[in-house]
């Protein structure tokens, strides 16, 4: 997979680590709702609970 840089965000360490936190609270929530992400690959046929991206439909669902 081939990933072109367009955009940059430059964050001083304090709102990275804000950033990091808030992240990590939205993949813990996920994780509750759906079950455990695999890191090593998703299973073939086995369907995503938001379509066959796996994307969250909307940033605010997430944290909200």
């Amino acid at each position: 997979m081939q990933v072109q840089l367009t955009n940059r965000i430059i964050l001083g360490p304090f709102a990275v680590k804000r950033l990091a936190l808030l992240f990590g609270a939205v993949v813990q929530r996920y994780q509750r709702q759906f079950g455990e992400l695999d890191l090593t690959g998703q299973a073939a046929g086995k369907p995503t609970p938001e379509g066959s991206n796996g994307a969250a439909k909307t940033f605010s669902q997430a944290v909200t």
